[in-house]
């Protein structure tokens, strides 16, 4: 698995992988050249980035003859997506528990690639950006350092499609009282929808399903063995009716079939529904990518709600809610407690965020509607802020960095 590389020059040249182009040129996105612009790069400035993962073997030389052509002395390296871990052989991809293996052998492959770049171009200038905070735990190990900018995050932020395709005034009736998603599978959100799913007011989704032997034999990132005696019971009981109550899969396009939503692969990059489903709930419970971590990140998941002006619970790496605060937004204190976001054991981080789910959902549909009211101020905030991230980003870009 390789990362897929783009590299981009003047804001209309870019090459991918294996089809580099001798000309090829493609418009960039509006929203790719204004993260640029407020990091305070020039568009003749040398950018490549580093994003999500295919089956492609990437053809350096390609790039680097480019790069070489047109004598560039200084690149940016933006890295779009998680760190892909590993040491030696032994690959985490999405999962983190190589850190605390040996937290100093751990390494990533879009830093070996980028490590191999600067090698060959006898690189003496560069800035490298990533989407997680606190990349410096990985990239020591290949002595170079990384800068928090999340390109991804801000495209995500400025796009569109959900602006206009999603009516979220604050009177709209409430269909559920909690949505959470979970279209990828792992173990956080495999424990948090057991856990959830006996309650009728919530819209859950799943991917895959596990048998209770194989959640307590294979889940070592939340172990099930390390909850409570209730939560325990709970879980187990509830994961034996999970997939009678709730969509197995579920994402794209709504088709008739079952009533149910699906995947359809032709329109998996449009994300409407889950928006619309945000719009049409109280609270959504965002599941991100990475939870237990050191390296704290969030993704469009957390966009949807904030689109949808609703309020929102993170099952992610402790100090993401602080991040988010960091860069501007506004939270939820004054109507629950937020101090799950500094519990780094990741099992009583779960059990704190369901039970404030449970506080949730025991309020009746009238009671969540007033607070939505009282929320306005908090929640419109937010959704306009998201314009400002990315200057919020350029200032924090090397302070939530070890």
């Amino acid at each position: 698995m390789y990362p897929v590389l783009s590299f981009i020059q003047n804001d209309n040249e870019i090459a991918v992988g294996n089809y580099l182009m001798k000309n090829e040129k493609i418009s960039l996105t509006s929203q790719l050249t204004d993260a640029f612009t407020d990091l305070g790069l020039k568009k003749s400035d040398c950018k490549i980035i580093l994003s999500g993962y295919s089956n492609i073997t990437i053809n350096l030389n390609k790039l680097l003859k480019r790069i070489k052509q047109r004598n560039i002395e200084k690149i940016y390296f933006f890295i779009e997506d998680v760190y892909r871990l590993k040491i030696g052989k032994e690959e985490a991809l999405f999962d983190t528990h190589l850190i605390e293996k040996n937290p100093n052998t751990i390494r990533a492959g879009e830093l070996e690639i980028i490590e191999y770049i600067i090698k060959q171009l006898d690189l003496k200038e560069y800035e490298i950006y990533h989407c997680e905070t606190n990349g410096n735990i990985v990239a020591k190990n290949h002595n170079l350092t990384v800068g928090y900018y999340d390109v991804f995050v801000l495209c995500a932020a400025r796009g569109m499609e959900f602006r206009t395709h999603v009516n979220t005034p604050l009177d709209n009736k409430l269909e559920y009282k909690l949505c959470c998603f979970n279209l990828r599978n792992d173990w956080h959100r495999y424990m948090y929808a057991g856990l959830i799913s006996s309650h009728p007011d919530i819209f859950l989704t799943l991917n895959t399903y596990h048998d209770s032997d194989v959640v307590s034999n294979y889940n070592n990132l939340v172990p099930l063995k390390n909850f409570t005696t209730d939560l325990k019971e709970q879980f187990i009981k509830n994961n034996n009716s999970i997939l009678v109550k709730h969509p197995f899969v579920w994402d794209g396009i709504k088709t008739e079939e079952h009533g149910q939503y699906h995947i359809d692969d032709n329109n998996f990059y449009i994300q409407y529904n889950t928006t619309e489903i945000s719009a049409k709930s109280f609270l959504t419970v965002v599941t991100e990518t990475r939870y237990n971590s050191p390296m704290q990140n969030f993704s469009e998941k957390v966009i949807k709600p904030i689109y949808a002006k609703r309020p929102f619970l993170l099952l992610a790496p402790a100090g993401t809610l602080n991040l988010l605060k960091e860069l501007g937004f506004k939270t939820f204190n004054n109507w629950w407690d937020e101090s799950y976001d500094t519990i780094t054991d990741p099992v009583k981080r779960l059990e704190s965020v369901y039970q404030l789910s449970i506080k949730i959902l025991s309020k009746d549909y009238n009671q969540l509607k007033k607070i939505l009211i009282q929320m306005e101020d908090i929640l419109e905030h937010n959704k306009q802020h998201l314009d400002n991230l990315g200057k919020e980003m350029a200032k924090l870009r090397h302070t939530v960095n070890i």
